[in-house]
């Protein structure tokens, strides 16, 4: 719905079949303007889901949580988790605007 549809007739004007103007002409402009929405997602999905599959696939709270029963230290337990997180989404959200910088198109 963001590419408009005369980009798809203009495909077909010179010679393209449906599929191949959706393939060439539609879909790289359509996914040019969904990365900054993509980007966004993935930067609040670790946050949501309390799952930072960059450290492991383990829940990073019950690993504080079972670290905090042994050791009794909570506040520095849970401020190195919380700066695991931070790291995480900067790592995600730098990255995925560098694909956005190097995929945008100039002027929009």
């Amino acid at each position: 719905m963001s590419v408009g549809t005369g980009q798809l007739m203009a495909a077909q004007s010179l010679g393209m079949s449906r599929l191949a103007g959706i393939r060439h002409v539609v879909l790289p402009q359509t996914l040019r303007r969904v990365i900054p929405s993509w980007s966004n997602e993935a930067a609040y999905l670790p946050k949501y889901t309390v799952v930072v599959s960059l450290v492991g696939a383990t829940e990073l709270f019950a690993q504080a949580k079972s670290i905090v029963s042994v050791t009794a230290i909570s506040l520095t337990t849970y401020i190195l988790v919380a700066i695991i997180f931070l790291v995480t989404i900067a790592i995600i959200s730098k990255g995925l605007d560098i694909v956005h910088k190097r995929t945008g198109i100039p002027g929009l």
